[in-house]
């Protein structure tokens, strides 16, 4: 008797965010985040039989996600057009409830709870103007898998990034034009993951963007396509496309400014 399985799954694991920065000495900032890890991640296994004198079957399990975490950085100005900065996140455990589900059977919801390891994660960047209106930026990016007890994590995860942004600088009163900002870029990512094969997996990305300033002085809507590949059907035993479009919308207003004197 022939059957078929699918394999399915959603959900991800969120976070929310609080930051703080300060500026110590001339030319340094430093910065530290707060961190809420949350969210849930979900796969469902399903045998759908040819004949009907067997039972289809449904297997779900579902991982609630929580914990919480810190994040440090720093950005210095070498020059007026060169800045240099970094990131560290410690690692951190996220505690993880299970739920299974087996459809018209039963459901297991006291079940012991389990943990999932994240990693040091640490990345550093640079970035140069150019006349003023286009800036050059790249960064390196890195988490250590390979010191997590974990199938397929032989390695650690290393990506690198280039992208470009030219900016008319305008201000306020300035044409609409001159206040918008044009982005490019591209990153290449080794996940760090090791299929049984013993080949690693990979990904490539591009993207556009552009940053269109709102009513407010200090406010602009953010608009990026990406589009990319992970895996490779040459390598690996699956190859998956991937394009997806962000916006984003930053409000903000200027401090304790004083005034100049009369």
């Amino acid at each position: 008797n022939g059957y078929d399985e699918i394999v399915t799954g959603d959900g991800g694991v969120n976070t929310g965010f609080l930051s703080i920065g300060v500026q110590p000495v001339k030319k340094l900032y430093l910065g530290v985040s707060g961190l809420f890890y949350f969210g849930t991640l979900r796969n469902i296994w399903r045998i759908i039989f040819d004949s009907p004198q067997f039972l289809n079957t449904q297997d779900e399990v579902s991982r609630s996600f929580t914990a919480g975490n810190v994040r440090f950085g720093f950005l210095y100005k070498a020059l007026p057009s060169w800045r240099i900065g970094g990131v560290l996140t410690p690692p951190v455990t996220l505690d993880a409830n299970t739920t299974i589900i087996l459809r018209r059977i039963t459901e297991f919801t006291d079940l012991p709870d389990s943990e999932v390891e994240l990693p040091l994660a640490f990345g550093f960047g640079t970035s140069f103007e150019i006349a003023r209106k286009l800036t050059v930026a790249m960064d390196y990016y890195s988490q250590r898998w390979s010191e997590v007890n974990q199938e397929g994590f032989e390695n650690d995860s290393r990506r690198i990034a280039l992208g470009l942004e030219y900016s008319g600088r305008g201000q306020l009163r300035d044409s609409y034009l001159s206040r918008m900002a044009f982005r490019a870029g591209f990153f290449y990512h080794d996940l760090g993951l090791v299929e049984r094969s013993g080949e690693k997996v990979t990904e490539i990305f591009g993207s556009v963007g552009v940053s269109l300033p709102i009513k407010w002085a200090a406010a602009r809507l953010d608009l990026a396509l990406e589009a990319g590949k992970r895996g490779s059907l040459n390598t690996n035993t699956f190859r998956e496309t991937v394009i997806r479009f962000t916006g984003s919308v930053t409000v903000g207003e200027l401090w304790f400014f004083r005034g100049g004197e009369r």
